[in-house]
């Protein structure tokens, strides 16, 4: 996309260095915003020691999940890190089938 091509080209230059590391830079391990006073989930206050129990609570929580499911990022393993990467194509990876939804015999 041109809005894409352009923070890429541009992201050294401080008026695109914040949109280009909140649109495509690499996600951090963690991340915790405040959904009352950051909707649009700018500041990342994971690191932040005031909010350290409810990131614990959280972590205990997605790992019990984890485990339950048996994904693999509970062992470490994470298939997602391993896909590769697809930019400037044409078409997707995988086509489209056409209207898989069931009927509803209306």
């Amino acid at each position: 996309s041109p809005t894409k091509s352009y923070l890429i080209g541009h992201s050294k230059q401080p008026h695109v260095s914040q949109a280009f590391q909140l649109c495509l830079a690499k996600r951090p391990g963690e991340e915790l915003y405040d959904m009352k006073t950051d909707q649009w989930q700018i500041k990342n206050l994971a690191a932040d020691s005031d909010h350290a129990t409810i990131k614990t609570k959280l972590r205990k929580r997605l790992e019990k999940y984890l485990a339950e499911t048996n994904d693999p990022r509970i062992h470490g393993k994470n298939p997602f890190d391993s896909y590769p990467l697809r930019y400037g194509l044409k078409k997707p990876l995988v086509p489209r089938k056409e209207n898989t939804a069931p009927s509803t015999g209306k």
